[in-house]
């Protein structure tokens, strides 16, 4: 018996040669960059307009003239007794102030939410006002939103009438 010439290659495969391939052009590789550049802008610019969801009452103080008519949120909590309801004409007034005790007019149009002016333990539930400061220092909201933890429930009809006689009528 012979003895027989076995393949070199594994399982008998022949290695296929691939032809040769062309350098990715420096046009190609130039609009990969420019796109993974474009791509990491807006993720940052979103990121960072996203991150800031509010300033505080104090944060645009400091910002000064430059704040005139700009689009900004404002967040803290109205003022005790500054809450001013005019039915008549669907007007809001009253002061934010933050925790730092800065203090800001904010004027709003339109309808309050429900749980805009509710007192617990003394104190109103936080807010985020929407809108532009002018530059009377006046802050022109153009929305309103309520914050409340999950324990906070309006208070029986009673008390929410009590809370509102000191205040000038709360909406």
């Amino acid at each position: 018996m012979g003895v027989r010439n076995l393949p070199v290659e594994p399982y008998g495969l022949a290695q296929k040669k691939h032809p040769s391939r062309q350098p990715l052009s420096w046009k190609v590789v130039a609009a990969g960059v420019a796109a993974a550049l474009t791509l990491l802008y807006l993720v940052f610019t979103a990121t960072k307009a996203s991150a800031e969801y509010y300033l505080t009452v104090g944060q645009l103080r400091a910002k000064g003239p430059a704040a005139y008519g700009q689009i900004v949120r404002i967040g803290g909590r109205a003022a005790d007794g500054s809450i001013h309801w005019n039915a008549k004409t669907q007007t809001l007034r009253f002061e934010m102030t933050d925790k730092n005790g800065s203090r800001l007019p904010v004027v709003y149009t339109g309808v309050v939410p429900d749980m805009f002016g509710y007192a617990r333990d003394g104190h109103y539930q936080d807010a985020i006002v929407e809108g532009a400061l002018q530059s009377d220092g006046v802050f022109k909201a153009s929305q309103i939103i309520v914050k409340h933890d999950a324990r906070f429930a309006a208070a029986d009809a009673q008390a929410t009438a009590q809370a509102g006689k000191g205040s000038g009528g709360n909406p």
